[in-house]
C-alpha cells in the first residue's frame, strides 16, 4: 500500500481527525480558566562586608572581602530552607503557613544566590498583599540576622545585608497558548485513531 493510499484511507475518519483536536482544544481552555490566579514575589538582597578594620596593607582588590560576603550570602540561603526561619517568617507576617511536613517548610522559598553578594528569593502566593508582606518580612528578618552573624572586638556588625523593595506579579495562565496545545495534540491523537481503525479494518478483510 502506498503512502499517498493510506493517507486517504486515514482521512476517511476526517470527523475524527476534527472532533477530537476541537475537543482537546476546549477542555484545555476550559482547564486554564480554572487555574486559580496566583502571585508571584520576589526580592533581592545584597551583603556587604561593613566595619572592616584599617589596615595599610594591600587587600588585592577586596578580594577577602568579597569572599567573606559570599560564604554568608550562602548561610543565608540555608537559613530560607531551614524550618525554623521559614516559620519564623510566617509569625513575624502574622501568616498561617498552613505547613503540612518538614519536606514542604524547605520549598516555600526559591532563594538563589546571584552572584557573591546578591540573592534572590521568589515565593508565589494566591494575594498579592500576602506575597508582598512576605517578601518584605523575609528581607527584613535576613537583615536582621546577618547584622548578628559575626561582630567585632567592638560588637559592631562585620556584615551587612541590604534589601530591595519586593516585586509582586500577577500569574495567570495563558488560556491561548494551552487551546493552541491542546489543538495540535488533539488533531494527532485524531490521526493516530484514524489510523488504528484503518488497520484493524484491513487486518479483519485479509483474514
Amino acid at each position: 500500500m502506498e503512502l499517498d493510499d493510506y493517507i486517504r484511507s486515514i482521512f476517511r475518519h476526517k470527523w475524527l481527525i476534527i472532533i477530537i483536536p476541537l475537543i482537546a482544544a476546549i477542555g484545555t481552555y476550559a482547564y486554564a480558566h480554572s487555574v486559580p490566579i496566583t502571585y508571584d514575589a520576589s526580592v533581592s538582597m545584597t551583603i556587604k562586608r561593613v566595619n572592616a578594620p584599617e589596615t595599610v596593607d594591600f587587600q588585592y582588590d577586596e578580594y577577602y572581602a568579597i569572599q567573606a560576603s559570599d560564604l554568608v550570602a550562602q548561610t543565608v540561603v540555608s537559613w530560607l530552607a531551614t524550618p525554623s526561619v521559614v516559620t519564623e517568617i510566617y509569625q513575624q507576617a502574622e501568616i498561617d503557613p498552613a505547613i503540612k511536613s518538614l519536606s514542604e517548610i524547605s520549598k516555600r522559598f526559591q532563594t538563589r544566590k546571584m552572584s557573591s553578594q546578591n540573592i534572590l528569593v521568589k515565593i508565589n502566593e494566591e494575594s498579592a498583599e500576602v506575597a508582598k508582606k512576605l517578601a518584605t518580612v523575609i528581607s527584613d528578618v535576613v537583615i536582621e540576622r546577618v547584622g548578628q552573624l559575626v561582630t567585632s572586638t567592638t560588637s559592631q556588625a562585620s556584615f551587612e545585608a541590604q534589601g530591595a523593595e519586593p516585586v509582586v506579579i500577577e500569574k495567570k495562565t495563558d488560556s491561548v497558548l494551552f487551546s493552541f496545545v491542546g489543538l495540535i495534540a488533539g488533531f494527532f491523537i485524531g490521526l493516530f485513531i484514524a489510523a488504528a481503525i484503518e488497520g484493524v479494518k484491513r487486518g479483519s478483510r485479509q483474514d
